[in-house]
């Protein structure tokens, strides 16, 4: 059973790939909250029927938001932004946890937030 924060922290995740998936919904897929509290369970040991495994949830997390790193840093977001973004891609690939993850996704929202406005060029 989630608690607030985690639930708090699975609408940034949504948030984060919804920033994303409006430029580019075809590789990331329709993003939800669900997967961010789905992995808090498993780690807590809360299994869900049909539920992939804990690292098969973790290791969809990490290509979903390296996904969205991608799609972000191929916009037209300023420098020290980019700068920003860039590392996470090594810290996606290090994370362990679905905390871990938040934090590198909490890092992409402070970094694309000009992005909001912007309407997607296709």
């Amino acid at each position: 059973m989630e608690n607030r924060q985690d639930y708090n922290d699975s609408a940034l995740y949504e948030t984060f790939l919804n920033r994303a998936f409006k430029f580019d919904s075809r590789r990331l897929g329709d993003p939800h909250n669900r997967e961010y509290l789905n992995l808090i369970d498993a780690e807590n040991g809360v299994k869900h029927y049909g539920q992939a495994t804990r690292d098969k949830q973790l290791e969809t997390m990490k290509r979903r938001v390296t996904r969205a790193v991608d799609v972000l840093l191929r916009q037209d977001l300023d420098e020290r932004s980019k700068n920003n973004l860039h590392p996470l891609l090594a810290q996606i690939a290090a994370a362990t946890t679905a905390h871990e993850m938040f934090a590198i996704v909490k890092i992409g929202i402070e970094n694309s937030q000009d992005l909001i406005e912007r309407v997607p060029r296709f």
